[in-house]
C-alpha cells in the first residue's frame, strides 16, 4: 500500500517505527536534534488599552505584575510586543519546517509575522508554523497579548469605594453613576456586582514570558 499521502514531522533524533491503518509498517530515522534559535533581541511593548502609557523598550521579557510601575503592575487588557530578527538563508532547507514557540504566555496571544496574521493561541503549546511566512533576512514579529482582569480589580481596590455593598461584597443597590452611564467618580476602571478580590490579594502573572524561540524541524 502506498503512503504518499503521509506527512510526518519530528524534532527529536531517533528511529521511529509506525504502522498505518492498512497494516503497513514503516520506519523513519531522524539523525539530529531540531535546531533552536533564541529571539533575545530588544522588545518594544505598548499597552494598547491605556494610551497614557509610553512604549517600553526591554532586552528581556517580564511578567507585568513584577514591574515597579503601578499602572503596568495592575494592567489588564491588550498589549503589543514587537521586534525584528534576522534569519539566515541556511535555515530554509528542503524537508524542514520552521516554527515559532512563544514559551509561556499569560494568557492569550495573537501572532503576526511581517504583517501576516498567523492566528490566535489560547493554550499550551503556544506554537505557530512559520514555513512560507518567514524569510531570509529581517523579519518583523508582532504579538498581541491579552491577560485576565484580576490585577486591575486588585489595583482598583486601592481607590475609594464607588458603590454601596453588603459585608459579603454584594451590592446593596446599583450606583447612580453606573445607571447614568458615567465613569466611576473615584477613578476606578472596573466594576463588578460581587467583590471578588481585595488589595491584599496576590497579583497573577501576565504577558509574554517566553522564552521565544524558532525551531527548525525535519519533515517527511
Amino acid at each position: 500500500a502506498s503512503v504518499d499521502w503521509l506527512k510526518w514531522e519530528g524534532a527529536s533524533p531517533g528511529k521511529y517505527i509506525f504502522k498505518t491503518s492498512g497494516g503497513q509498517t514503516n520506519t523513519m530515522v531522524i539523525r539530529s536534534q531540531a535546531k533552536r534559535y533564541s529571539i533575545s533581541v530588544p522588545w518594544k511593548l505598548k499597552f494598547l488599552d491605556n494610551p497614557d502609557l509610553e512604549t517600553i523598550k526591554s532586552d528581556t521579557l517580564f511578567s507585568w505584575d513584577k514591574h515597579p510601575e503601578t499602572f503596568i503592575k495592575h494592567y489588564s487588557g491588550k498589549a503589543l510586543y514587537s521586534t525584528t530578527f534576522r534569519l539566515e538563508s541556511t535555515l530554509f532547507q528542503k524537508n524542514t519546517k520552521l516554527y515559532l514557540d512563544l514559551g509561556k504566555v499569560e494568557v492569550m496571544a495573537h501572532v503576526f509575522l511581517n504583517k501576516q496574521d498567523l492566528g490566535i493561541l489560547w493554550k499550551s503549546p503556544y506554537e505557530v508554523e512559520l514555513t512560507g511566512k518567514a524569510k531570509a533576512g529581517e523579519n518583523l514579529l508582532e504579538i498581541a497579548i491579552v491577560n485576565l482582569w484580576p490585577n486591575k480589580l486588585i489595583g482598583d481596590e486601592f481607590l475609594p469605594e464607588d458603590s454601596k455593598r453588603n459585608n459579603d461584597g454584594t451590592l446593596t443597590e446599583w450606583p447612580n453613576w453606573l445607571s447614568e452611564g458615567k465613569s466611576s467618580p473615584t477613578g476606578r476602571k472596573t466594576f463588578s456586582t460581587w467583590k471578588l478580590w481585595k488589595k491584599e490579594d496576590k497579583l497573577i502573572p501576565s504577558g509574554l514570558l517566553g522564552p521565544v524561540i524558532i525551531k527548525q524541524v525535519t519533515a517527511f
